[in-house]
């Protein structure tokens, strides 16, 4: 009732004289007395002679009664002439005067038959209702929703474009307002569960999560998907860690590349994966994944994880057991890296260990095969290779791990960790 008394008082002092004019005559009429004062009689007598009401609930006029006297003054009656011309709403369950927050059915109040179905706040928590429709929005959202409606064009004048823009818009309001409901609780939660759950299976396009982005940042600082004119702050500053000043949010196309990521470490870890399998058998086809020429090789979403390889390569750590599943040039299996990188192209070509040699195939009877000579690339090698001897004998499995730091190594996919190491905080703000 305060914010309604407020409102009242501005709309009076700003309007002209004539609307003035109207607010005193409204009191007078009530004032049957003439005493500049509204009596409880004198308000229920006014209202069952203008409303045509047989009862009249005292509990508006307490509500009226700001000062608690018995009686009200010009600009406590003032509230009351406000809320008879604007806010003439019950609530459809318990009847009670609509004067804040309510909900509204989104399908009747784009109906052409005028009628609307609005409820309180508390009978639509506890759904003490029985409607067809399920679709409801609150007053101020719906208000934002629709800013760039004009009445003078009815749906049915429309394009069909137009007319399937208006259709999403709601739907577009509706998931706007769980995002903006997610980001207000939660932080972390507003990147979406649906992106979540897709990105997890193969990678989205950037343009898809550019328009999402787009929508989730209109709505933040207009209330509305449709543009965000007028934002203060850079999307890229409030997607920031809170520690550097932001909200903590995850920006999408990060998301995408982080989930990217897990994907990889799949075809290292979970060799009985029937999608491991598939990607082994029709697109790896016994190449090194990490050099081989993909760009003619499988579908969008395969050549776009392809290019994550750089990313991706420092975090895959293989574990030396047998040495029958590490690559000796290519695999990461050393505290060096891989020793393609250490030595050079040319180093198969140089030592005879063959670029797709497995470790186990560069050792015999537990030394290294490594020729003796004076090229630099060979004494390179020997000297990247003097603290690793070869396992003497079969004894399982190499094991892969994903290494988020140079001393420790995981061996399953580590999603702070990991966000943590390709986004560190930026720094502090007190």
């Amino acid at each position: 009732m305060d914010e309604l008394h407020e409102a009242a008082i501005a709309y009076y002092n700003n309007g002209s004289n004539e609307q003035q004019n109207l607010s005193w005559q409204f009191f007078r009429a009530m004032d049957v007395n003439g005493d500049g004062r509204v009596s409880l009689q004198e308000y229920t007598d006014f209202l069952r002679q203008t409303a045509g009401l047989a009862w009249v609930h005292p509990e508006m006029f307490r509500e009226l009664d700001r000062n608690g006297d018995g009686q009200l003054d010009f600009w406590e009656v003032l509230t009351l002439y406000y809320v008879a011309r604007t806010r003439t709403i019950n609530c459809r369950t318990c009847l009670r005067i609509l004067n804040g927050l309510y909900f509204t059915c989104v399908t009747c109040f784009e109906s052409s038959c005028g009628n609307t179905f609005d409820l309180c706040v508390k009978c639509y928590m506890r759904r003490t209702y029985c409607h067809p429709h399920r679709l409801f929005l609150d007053s101020y959202v719906l208000l934002r929703s629709r800013r760039n409606h004009h009445p003078s064009q009815p749906p049915g004048d429309q394009n069909l474009a137009e007319a399937q823009h208006s259709r999403m818009g709601w739907w577009n309001a509706l998931r706007a307002m769980e995002v903006a409901l997610a980001v207000g609780h939660l932080a972390a939660f507003c990147t979406i569960i649906t992106i979540n759950f897709w990105a997890s299976i193969f990678l989205l396009p950037n343009r898809c999560l550019a328009d999402l982005e787009q929508l989730c940042c209109a709505f933040w600082w207009n209330g509305t998907a449709s543009t965000a004119r007028g934002a203060i702050v850079a999307w890229e500053v409030v997607c920031s860690p809170k520690s550097s000043g932001g909200l903590g949010l995850k920006r999408l196309a990060d998301w995408n590349q982080f989930f990217g990521l897990k994907l990889i470490w799949l075809l290292f870890s979970q060799g009985g994966s029937l999608w491991v399998s598939w990607c082994k058998t029709h697109f790896i086809r016994g190449r090194c994944f990490w050099n081989a020429d993909f760009r003619a090789t499988g579908s969008w979403i395969w050549r776009s994880l392809a290019k994550l390889r750089s990313l991706a390569r420092p975090f895959v750590f293989c574990e030396i057991v047998s040495d029958r599943d590490a690559l000796f040039w290519h695999d990461n299996w050393t505290d060096l890296g891989p020793l393609i990188d250490v030595v050079g192209v040319a180093g198969p070509r140089v030592t005879g260990i063959a670029s797709l040699c497995l470790v186990c195939d560069a050792s015999s009877d537990g030394f290294w095969s490594i020729p003796q000579g004076r090229h630099p690339l060979t004494q390179l090698l020997r000297t990247c290779l003097i603290s690793y001897n070869p396992p003497p004998f079969d004894v399982g499995n190499d094991i892969f791990s994903w290494k988020t730091s140079r001393n420790q190594s995981l061996d399953f996919f580590s999603s702070p960790k990991t966000w943590r190491h390709l986004h560190p905080a930026g720094p502090a703000v007190s």
